[in-house]
């Protein structure tokens, strides 16, 4: 499967700011198996980059998904489903990614 990087921006507050803050301190001081910091020059712009692609796959077909349903394109039947978003093309061949 090939990849290509969107760059979204987003808006966080201070709570954010300093909830990410206490988590690049961590990450800093994480210590890896050769005895280095491969975190030691973490920015809350890295930590927060390193968040939002934690699972991002499965939020990405979610709001996919939800869209799709906004915009009437899928069935109420197949956004509850509990399978990821379908193309356009796998949903005229009735396939999936999967299949």
């Amino acid at each position: 499967m090939k990849y290509q990087k969107i760059k979204v921006e987003f808006m966080v507050g201070e709570r954010e700011l300093e909830a990410l803050e206490e988590l690049k301190v961590q990450w800093q001081q994480y210590k890896g198996e050769d005895g280095s910091f491969p975190f030691k020059d973490y920015t809350v712009e890295n930590m927060f980059q390193t968040i939002m692609e934690i699972g991002s796959k499965y939020t990405i077909s979610e709001k996919i998904k939800q869209e799709q349903w906004r915009q009437h394109l899928i069935s109420d039947e197949e956004f509850f489903n509990k399978e990821e978003f379908r193309t356009k093309s796998e949903r005229e061949a009735g396939t999936s990614q999967k299949a």
